[in-house]
């Protein structure tokens, strides 16, 4: 990686990196950080599509190690990993689902057009049903 690309560092990231770092070259298995930390497997892949890309860690049989660079890596690019600020992934809300705000102590008022013409109708008769 050279020095003028960026890194997006996810939480994600940062932890297993740190893990891999910790197990003294030992592999760890992709479904032991599932079970260990909830970790999808969308998650792992993106993880190891981002850094074997990088030639950072490798992969086979379904166990992740670093590779021969990936310490020397890790211990180049820390600052960047694990002093810098994390794109929290999870925490992001699409533009689309953001919708106008009303004030917290304001009356709510729905509007009436857009419920269905039968909407009270069709409460009543299942509230009949129910009887």
């Amino acid at each position: 990686m050279n020095s003028d690309e960026t890194l997006t560092v996810t939480t994600v990231d940062r932890s297993i990196l740190k893990l891999l770092y910790l197990s003294q070259d030992t592999p760890i298995s992709l479904y032991w950080f599932h079970e260990e930390f909830d970790f999808s497997p969308a998650q792992l892949g993106t993880f190891i599509s981002k850094f074997s890309a990088i030639d950072v860690v490798n992969e086979q049989n379904n166990e992740i190690s670093f590779t021969e660079l990936g310490k020397i890596w890790l211990i180049t690019h820390r600052k960047v990993i694990f002093l810098s600020r994390v794109k929290y992934d999870w925490r992001e809300i699409p533009v689309e689902m953001f919708k106008l705000q009303i004030h917290v102590d304001s009356m709510y008022l729905p509007d009436w057009k857009k419920m269905g013409v039968n909407f009270f109708e069709d409460i009543f008769s299942r509230i009949k049903l129910l009887k």
